[in-house]
């Protein structure tokens, strides 16, 4: 809850308060990109792409497609980087929207040393009613950046 004040003379004259449900949803959402990332993407667990994902969910970057073509591509990075991750540098979230800066890391890097960085990647995820309904991305190979 977030009250308002009306301050005079030093001396609360008035007071409004109000709930902030969008700051309620971008905490839930930070819950639900926290699924995606983790259990979805990093462990591979393709099955709760359907809890996730809307019916009708739509990647409009690689993999384009809907729920389907996205398990297949988390399925591929396995097969391609078995022990593959991602670095989350930033993540906002929204009450509608997830907004994630990170890179995608082929392995573990080793002792003391920084990781090798794939890309670098701009991740917006469109969230209604608890699922994630559009995907987008901009990459950035990482020797250019």
């Amino acid at each position: 809850t977030i009250f308002i004040l009306r301050i005079k003379d030093g001396k609360i004259t008035d007071r409004w308060g109000y709930h902030d449900r969008g700051q309620q949803l971008g905490e839930a959402n930070k819950v639900l990109f926290t699924r995606f990332m983790k259990e979805l993407w990093i462990e591979g667990k393709t099955e709760l792409a359907d809890e996730l994902l809307s019916e009708d969910f739509v990647s409009y970057a690689f993999p384009k497609g809907g729920r389907e073509e996205l398990k297949a591509a988390v399925t591929g990075f396995h097969a391609d980087f078995p022990s593959g991750y991602f670095i989350m540098d930033e993540v906002i979230a929204t009450a509608d929207k997830i907004v994630m800066r990170g890179s995608a890391v082929p392995n573990p890097p080793p002792e003391g040393k920084e990781p090798e960085r794939l890309d670098h990647h701009i991740l917006v995820l469109s969230v209604k009613d608890g699922k994630i309904t559009e995907r987008w991305i901009g990459f950035v190979p990482a020797e250019e950046k």
